[in-house]
Parts: structure tokens; C-alpha cells; sequence
């Protein structure tokens, strides 16, 4: 496939970005005019009688990701809506958007950085402490960062993964109350939360117990 052709992994990485940036504005021109974003900032609590009321800078990130990953028209989210009735794409473009299809989301900590091939070791929380090493160039700069609790999309791209680039950061000391309110929020009800109430949880609780991080690549 296209996104392996070049053995670099942080080239490789900068490459999957602008290509599937490209994919992503195409998708949410098609996702303003089946209202899906009004939609996203209704559950996100962003909507204020019909304007989008934004409280940081990273809400345009969680916002759009929200509507285009959780946000469904029909049965469909609005990436599988666009899958199959948007317009044509080229094959790699539809190779990119295969790809992101197969996302997932969970409560991770890093446990280490790799500067040198802008790589970030995490234990996936939600899911055995599980290890996942992703590729992110500016996280991975910042030492500081060890031990920080993230909410993140995962993509990946055969071998490469990556987050979708809405992450939200918290401190490790609310590491035990964060389980615990999501714990809380599962038993009312009844131990099942969908993919887009734990995306809202962790958004609500990033608007009263986040980090605002900004990370420029």
C-alpha cells in the first residue's frame, strides 16, 4: 500500500498526515450539508441556540472528530455514510479512507518517548494496561510528557499508528478518580457505554480537569 513506500517512519508519518488531512476536509464538506458538526456540537454540549460556542482552542479538533467518527447518519457513522455514498475518491485517497475506518478510542498513559523516531510508548487503561507504541512527532519531544493521561483515537496504517490528532491530556494524579467516574457513569448504564458517551465523558471531564496542550509538528 501507498503509505508504505517510504521506510522513514517520521517522513512515512508526515506523509499520512497531509494525505489523510486531505481525505478529512473532503469528508466534512460532505458532513456540513448532512448537518453532522450542528449535530457533534449539540452532544458536546458546544451548541448555544444555533451558533457553536467554542471553549479552547482544541475544540475545532474534538469537535470535528466527534462529528466525523461518532456522529451517525442513519446507522451510519458519518466516515462509513461517506464510504459509500459520498463522491469518488482516488484509490489512494480510498485506500486512506479504509484505513481510518478501523479506528478506535481509550484512555491510554505514556510510559515512554523516543525522540529520535518520534515514538510514544503507552499502556492502553481501558484494556489490560495493553502496550501501544504510536508515531507523533511533537509529543514525542517532550520528556515532560511521561507518566500524562491521554483520550485518543488510534489509526493505523499497516505497521504505523497514530492518533487522529484530537488527543486529550490529563495529569496522572487524576488517574484514579477519572476510572472512577467512568466506572460510575458505566453502572448507570448498565455497563455499557458506547463509543461516542465515552468520547463525551472524557471531553466533559477534559473541560473541568484537563491540560489545554497545544503541540505543533
Amino acid at each position: 500500500m501507498s503509505w508504505l513506500d517510504d521506510k522513514n517512519t517520521t517522513k512515512k508519518y508526515q506523509n499520512l498526515r497531509v494525505e489523510t488531512r486531505k481525505v478529512v476536509e473532503k469528508i466534512t464538506d460532505f458532513a456540513a450539508k448532512h448537518h453532522t458538526i450542528t449535530k457533534a456540537a449539540k452532544s458536546l454540549g458546544m451548541l448555544n441556540g444555533k451558533t457553536i460556542v467554542m471553549n479552547s482552542e482544541s475544540d475545532t479538533s474534538y469537535l470535528m472528530d466527534y462529528a466525523l467518527f461518532e456522529v451517525k447518519i442513519g446507522a451510519q457513522t458519518t466516515l462509513e455514510y461517506f464510504y459509500d455514498y459520498g463522491p469518488e475518491l482516488s484509490a489512494k485517497e480510498d485506500e486512506y479512507l479504509a484505513t481510518m475506518l478501523e479506528n478506535y478510542t481509550s484512555f491510554f498513559e505514556i510510559t515512554g518517548l523516543d525522540k529520535a523516531n518520534a515514538t510514544v510508548h503507552l499502556i492502553d487503561i481501558l484494556n489490560d494496561n495493553k502496550p501501544l507504541s504510536i508515531v507523533d512527532i511533537a509529543l514525542s519531544q517532550n520528556q515532560d510528557l511521561v507518566g500524562v493521561l491521554l483520550f485518543s483515537r488510534i489509526l493505523t496504517f499497516d505497521d504505523l499508528n497514530m492518533t487522529s490528532g484530537a488527543s486529550m491530556t490529563f495529569f496522572a494524579y487524576y488517574k484514579t478518580d477519572l476510572l472512577n467516574r467512568l466506572s460510575l457513569l458505566k453502572f448507570k448504564n448498565r455497563g455499557q457505554l458506547s463509543r461516542a458517551q465515552l468520547f463525551a465523558f472524557f471531553y466533559n471531564q477534559h473541560l473541568s480537569i484537563g491540560v489545554e496542550t497545544r503541540f505543533e509538528e
